[in-house]
């Protein structure tokens, strides 16, 4: 992947994402989301960031902000 790669890049972050998920690890895939809607904001793609604000959304109330 090289500078610029936009969707190489994309496809790394949706790959950790889905691991994140699928191993259950909450709290990383909340970091993931965040990552995730600041890419599509940088990247003016709208489609693509308000279903992972949703996702982000939904995931801020499984998991507790500031616990271990």
């Amino acid at each position: 992947m090289g500078r610029g790669d936009w969707d190489g890049a994309e496809r790394i972050f949706l790959a950790a994402l889905t691991e994140a998920e699928e191993t259950g690890d909450r709290r990383a895939a909340l970091s993931l989301c965040s990552e995730l809607m600041g890419f599509y904001r940088q990247r003016a793609d709208a489609e693509k960031f308000y279903p992972v604000l949703g996702r982000c959304t939904e995931l801020l109330g499984e998991v507790r902000p500031g616990a271990a």
